[in-house]
């Protein structure tokens, strides 16, 4: 977004808020080609939520009567599926979602609506609105956290009828993909006479 100012909070116990305004860049019309938008996200925990506001106005620039989009945002219609509402008076998108850990598991949702607005000065004769949904389910595959044990015991006699032992046992646990695991070599050893 062109000519911008952003403000993002800092993080409160898992809180977090974001807000930003694009000016228009049209003199004696403020709100012309203007772009603002809000977000906040909580994450604590295995749960995470999200919820965001973005609005573009079009501005007034026309070109044999149909609208040429002047906003701050100005990338909008770079792709065939929205191409055809370039000349919208306004875009209007909200979003919220959320998503759940359980384990290496992680469900979410999430809703949007989308709203292209027009006018007289629009290609097209009604105000279009699009509603979308997803559900998603992830797993997280990855090498076990598991312990290999080695053990080692060597006798040897100390004078008459008194034997020493002496036993090490080597912990090894190899996680490389497994971001929650962090445990190291160990050795631990212990003599023993008998």
């Amino acid at each position: 977004v062109s000519n911008s100012v952003k403000y993002v909070s800092p993080l409160f116990a898992g809180f977090q808020v974001e807000a930003l305004y694009g000016v228009g860049g049209v003199a004696g019309a403020t709100g012309s080609g203007q772009t603002y938008s809000f977000g906040a996200a909580y994450a604590n925990g295995p749960l995470s939520l999200g919820a965001g506001y973005f609005y573009a106005n079009g501005g007034n620039t026309t070109t044999a009567n149909v609208r040429t989009w002047t906003s701050s945002s100005d990338s909008l219609f770079n792709t065939v599926i929205n191409s055809g509402f370039a000349s919208a008076k306004s875009i209007q998108i909200v979003r919220v979602g959320g998503q759940y850990a359980i384990g290496a598991a992680t469900i979410g949702a999430a809703y949007s609506n989308t709203q292209y607005a027009n006018d007289a000065f629009s290609a097209f004769h009604d105000t279009a609105k699009f509603n979308n949904g997803s559900v998603f389910f992830n797993y997280q595959i990855t090498r076990p956290c598991a312990p290999v044990w080695a053990t080692t015991t060597r006798r040897s006699p100390v004078r008459a009828r008194r034997t020493t032992t002496r036993s090490t046992s080597v912990r090894i646990t190899r996680c490389r993909s497994a971001p929650n695991c962090t445990r190291w070599p160990a050795i631990r050893g212990r003599a023993e006479t008998r």
